[in-house]
């Protein structure tokens, strides 16, 4: 709801965060992934 709010008030500045939050989640899955395969094989 807050959201929604913002995204009506300041679409612009809310869709730039958005954007950014997006490709930062991306780059921390992308790392994550190999992060988490070097472990498996080293549990294994």
């Amino acid at each position: 709801m807050f959201f929604r709010k913002g995204l009506s008030k300041n679409s612009q500045t809310s869709s730039n965060l958005f954007a950014k939050q997006q490709t930062y989640s991306t780059l921390f899955l992308l790392l994550l992934k190999p992060i988490m395969g070097v472990f498996l094989i080293i549990e294994s």
